[in-house]
Formats: structure tokens, C-alpha cells, sequence
């Protein structure tokens, strides 16, 4: 078994990559503090299932790197609705309450993980009520995003909702932390013909014509998204702004004079 000391390393690389995302970096440091001390970093292999839907979760967690899946089976339908890179957090609501998660967690590619157990997590928050806030932001953060996604589902025709899905992935990419100059997903036609409700056919033709017009560029179960503004084109950004949450705070969490 590997001693504190050898963890170590790992613990300031998995604070290095989560403290570039807008909701951790914008923690008071005691939290910060506590949530990675009593956290465990766990490794997937790809198509490992991290946490199942309908099932308890043991733990709120992060991704450090790779990427993973966020579906729910629907009859013989699995729907895709995100796929999560660095400094994406998951299972916040399970993770808070008595309540199952909704969705399934699946490894898109090799994956590592930072799982802060809901016992430490519960126990954090009965020393400190007052970090029960950051939790609500995120929580609130993720709802006003699902709730956006379903009325896009509900209005737009479907090649705009294929470029808005696209622009939304990237948006919450940035939002994590992603610093590249171009987000790249691992994902494949089927799953994004699922995603918006049409044909792998019609997917497939779409994206070649967003490529033509270069807002994206394609490779093999890949894609790299380059203009999220020429995405979205005249629909309205669906991406939370970072700025409107800890008014009053700066990075470190203390209050602005």
C-alpha cells in the first residue's frame, strides 16, 4: 500500500487540474482542502461503469482525465446527455441526499477519477453547514442547463440542435477547466444521432457540411470542435456564466473588500 506521502503528487496534480474549473477553483480553501484529503483517486478502464443509474452512489466525484459518458436507458434506447472531461464533477445529487442517481456514468476512454466518499462528504458538511452553499451553486448550475437542453429538444429543428448540443458540450468544457485551444470529444455518429433524435445517415452528412464550413473537424469516433459562436449561430448561449456565481468572492473563496 502506498503511503500519504507517495499520494502526494497525485493529490497536487488532481488540485492542479480541478482548480482550473469555475466551481472548484472558486472554493474557499478550506474546502478545497478538505474535499481532496478525504478523497481517493480510482482508475477505469474505457466501457467500465463508474456509477450505475437507479443505484445508490458511494461517492461525489471528478474526473482528472479522460472523459466519461453521462446516459440513461430509455426503453432499448440509451440517451446520451453529456460527455464530461477534465474538472467535471458528477453525482452531486445522489451524492447530497437519499435519492438514486438518475443517470449512468460510463468511462468514454481510460479514466481517472477523484471520489470523495458520501460518508466524508457528509461528515465535511455537518462540521461546516455553511459549505452546503457551493453545493446548492452546483446543483442549480446543472438543472437550469438540463432544463435548457429539454426545451432545445422541444423547439428546434434538428440540425440545430445538433450544433447547439455540440456549442453546449464545449461551453461546459471550458467551464470545467478545459484550456486547450479546440475541445475534442470522443464520440461517435450513433451516439450523437441518439442524442438529438435523427439518423446516424443524417448525422454523418450534417457534420461533413459543419466541416466544410469549419466549425469542427472530424476523425474516427472523434470530433474537434473549432467555432462554438458559428455552433450556435442565432440561438442563445445555454451555458451558465461563471461570473454570476460567488458574487462577493474572490478565487481563494474569501470576501472581496
Amino acid at each position: 500500500m502506498k503511503s500519504s506521502t507517495a499520494k502526494r503528487p497525485e493529490k497536487q496534480a488532481a488540485r492542479e487540474t480541478l482548480t482550473r474549473g469555475h466551481w472548484f477553483g472558486r472554493l474557499p480553501g478550506a474546502l478545497q482542502d478538505a474535499l481532496l484529503d478525504s478523497a481517493r483517486i480510482r482508475n477505469y478502464q474505457a466501457g467500465k461503469i463508474v456509477s450505475d443509474e437507479d443505484q445508490p452512489i458511494s461517492a461525489l466525484r471528478a474526473v482528472l482525465e479522460g472523459q466519461i459518458a453521462v446516459t440513461r436507458q430509455i426503453g432499448d434506447e440509451t440517451y446520451l446527455f453529456h460527455i464530461g472531461g477534465p474538472g467535471f464533477w458528477f453525482g452531486e445529487l445522489a451524492a447530497l441526499s437519499e435519492i438514486p442517481t438518475t443517470v449512468t456514468f460510463t468511462a468514454r476512454t481510460k479514466l481517472k477519477v477523484l471520489a470523495v466518499p458520501k460518508s466524508n462528504l457528509e461528515q465535511l458538511l455537518l462540521r461546516q453547514p455553511a459549505w452546503y452553499q457551493p453545493f446548492i451553486q452546483l446543483l442549480v448550475q446543472r438543472e437550469s442547463v438540463i432544463m435548457r437542453a429539454m426545451a432545445q429538444a422541444m423547439i428546434l429543428a434538428p440540425k440545430d440542435r445538433l450544433r447547439t448540443r455540440l456549442a453546449d458540450i464545449a461551453d461546459l468544457w471550458r467551464t470545467d477547466g478545459s484550456e486547450g485551444k479546440f475541445v475534442e470529444l470522443a464520440i461517435s455518429k450513433g451516439e450523437l444521432a441518439a442524442m438529438v433524435g435523427v439518423t446516424r445517415q443524417y448525422v454523418g452528412r450534417f457534420l461533413r457540411s459543419l466541416e466544410e464550413d469549419g466549425l469542427i473537424e472530424l476523425s474516427f469516433r472523434s470530433i474537434r470542435i473549432i467555432d462554438v459562436q458559428g455552433l450556435r449561430g442565432d440561438t442563445r448561449p445555454t451555458g451558465f456564466r461563471p461570473e454570476s456565481v460567488w458574487i462577493g468572492r474572490n478565487r481563494s473563496g474569501s470576501a472581496d473588500s
